[in-house]
Order: structure tokens, then C-alpha cells, then sequence
């Protein structure tokens, strides 16, 4: 017999004879007597046992704790991933329904058939001045169409082809627009320049009651191309032109020309 099994075959002669001295005697006499002295044998051997088996336990249970904590931790990860996710669409899906709701109001208040297209290119650079649209001929867009966006103008159509059209943004260099101020009613033509996203209204009297933050406007006096009171831009600056002939006067654009996803193009002149 090997020495391990003496040693389990010792350990087990011992457990039963202690569960028959617990059973059959008390705390006093003899067998008390005998109890105790083997409880005092056995139990610097009990303690080498449970000093060396409790780390090996605790560091099996901590194994598997930390399996379970690393898929629970992976799991949570997944979760949260799929919620911002879904935020992210919810989020846009919002503002594409408030861009929708002002579009649709801004084509009321103006009054006119119109068609609603998307942004078929990307945002436009300051060296961009024309975006395409995924409405064409085949939708009776025609060249000369003005075109919005709920905030206000953002240019009008220069080329069709049948299921596209090219748009020239107001802040290209070859447009202009007939405006006026709403407040004063001063009127003048608000003019795109090369590699810029600002404006300038020419053609301002010097003695003109224009202010900066004045809100301008189509003015509707160019052969009904563009329909009246359609917003444009805000004034920027306005400064005495060194002539002394006019006032230059500088425009912010009321459309954000870098984020145009959803526009009408509108049939004023049918």
C-alpha cells in the first residue's frame, strides 16, 4: 500500500471513529477524554488540508468569475453599441422629419407647385457651387426653377437631365437674386462671389435704412423667376462704400448651404 493510501485510509478510520465518539458520548468522562484528544490530533492536519485546498478552491472560483464577468462585460458592450446605434437613427430620422415639417410650411406659405427632391452629391466645398438633385425632366423640372430649403433660397436650377438636375447655389459668383429688406423695404440684388460663402446686396442707396441682423428677402421683381418674400440672408455688415455712391452691405446666407440633404424645387413661372 502506497503512502497516500495510508494516509486516506488513516484519515478515514478517523472520521468514523470521531462520528461514533460524537454520537454515543458526551463532553465528559472517558470518551470525552478520548474525543478530545483526537480532535487534538486531527486538527493540525485538518488545517494543512483546508490551507492548501481554500486557494486552490478560490482560485477556481475566481477563474470562472472572471469568465463570467468578461461575457456579461462583452454582452453589456454589445448592448450599449446597439443602443447608441439606434439613438444615432432615431436622431437622424428626427431631423430629417423637422427639415420635412419647415419645408412643407416654407412651400405653403409660398404658394407655388413644387416637387421635393434629395441631395444626390456631397456637401458642397467653398470651391463647389452647384449640387445635383434626384429630380429631372421626368418630374417636369425645367432650368430657371428656383429651389428651397425649409430655412429659405438655396439657388435655382441651370441644368436637367431626366432623372437629375443641376443646382446653382445663391453664393456662386453668376447669381443674383432681386431682394429687400423686410423691415425697410429697401431693395437691391444680393450677389454670390468666387470662393465664398457670404453675399453682398448691391445696388444699396447710401442714405438706405438698412441695420446688420436685418432679415432680407426676395423681392419677386425679376420676371417672377423667384416668388416674393422667400428668406435669403441676414445682413451681416454694412459699411459706406468709398465712393460715397452706396452702402456695402454684406449678406450671411439663411440656409445652411454644407448640410442640404432634402429640398423643393418650385414651378413659380407654370
Amino acid at each position: 500500500m502506497t503512502v497516500r493510501k495510508r494516509v486516506l485510509f488513516l484519515l478515514l478510520i478517523t472520521a468514523i471513529t470521531l462520528i461514533t465518539i460524537d454520537v454515543r458520548g458526551g463532553t465528559s468522562g472517558p470518551i470525552g477524554a478520548v474525543r478530545s484528544s483526537v480532535r487534538e490530533v486531527i486538527s493540525p492536519l485538518q488545517r494543512g488540508i483546508s490551507a492548501v485546498v481554500s486557494p486552490v478552491g478560490s482560485f477556481v472560483d475566481g477563474v470562472t468569475n472572471a469568465s463570467d464577468l468578461k461575457r456579461e462585460n462583452q454582452k453589456l458592450r454589445k448592448e450599449i453599441t446597439q443602443v447608441r446605434t439606434e439613438n444615432k437613427t432615431l436622431e437622424a430620422a428626427a431631423n430629417e422629419n423637422q427639415r420635412l415639417r419647415k419645408l412643407l410650411n416654407l412651400v405653403d406659405e409660398i404658394d407655388v407647385d413644387s416637387v421635393t427632391a434629395r441631395i444626390i452629391t456631397g456637401s458642397p466645398s467653398n470651391f463647389e457651387t452647384s449640387i445635383q438633385v434626384n429630380r429631372g425632366s421626368n418630374s417636369d423640372v425645367k432650368v430657371g426653377d428656383p429651389v428651397v430649403d425649409g430655412d429659405g433660397l438655396v439657388g435655382r436650377v441651370i441644368e436637367v437631365s431626366p432623372n437629375r438636375a443641376t443646382v446653382l447655389l445663391i453664393v456662386d459668383s453668376t447669381s443674383g437674386v432681386g431682394v429687400r429688406t423686410s423691415r425697410s423695404e429697401v431693395v437691391g440684388i444680393a450677389q454670390g462671389s468666387s470662393g465664398s460663402r457670404f453675399l453682398s446686396m448691391q445696388f444699396v442707396d447710401p442714405d438706405a435704412d438698412v441695420k446688420k441682423g436685418d432679415t432680407v428677402v426676395t423681392s419677386g421683381l425679376q420676371d417672377g423667376l423667384f416668388p416674393p418674400n422667400i428668406p435669403v440672408a441676414t445682413i451681416r455688415s454694412v459699411k459706406k462704400d468709398s465712393s460715397g455712391l452706396s452702402k456695402n452691405v454684406q449678406l450671411d446666407p439663411i440656409v445652411d448651404l454644407d448640410r442640404l440633404s432634402v429640398v423643393s424645387i418650385l414651378k413659380a413661372r407654370r
